[in-house]
């Protein structure tokens, strides 16, 4: 049997690997341009774990911008992190 901890990881690894896919096929194709089987296939998992990390597209997109938000706040503290305003 599979431990809490080791499902959980699995399940972290799993929504980074969807997001990092939809990130790609988003900025190739646009949002109406990518379907969840599209993102499936270039993060190597199956449809149906897609669906297990995100509901929807809409979701999926909602996630993934949110992402990419504070990733980009996170680079404009660091770059203001030693700077003497």
């Amino acid at each position: 049997m599979q431990s809490p901890i080791m499902a959980r990881t699995r399940s972290a690894h799993a929504h980074a690997q969807v997001l990092d896919a939809a990130l790609k096929l988003f900025l190739k194709g646009g949002y109406d341009g990518t379907s969840m089987q599209a993102v499936a296939d270039e993060a190597g998992v199956t449809k149906p774990v897609v669906y297990a990390c995100f509901d929807s597209k809409d979701e999926l997109m909602r996630a993934l911008l949110r992402r990419e938000e504070g990733r980009i706040l996170a680079e404009i503290q660091g770059a203001f992190e030693n700077a003497d305003l």
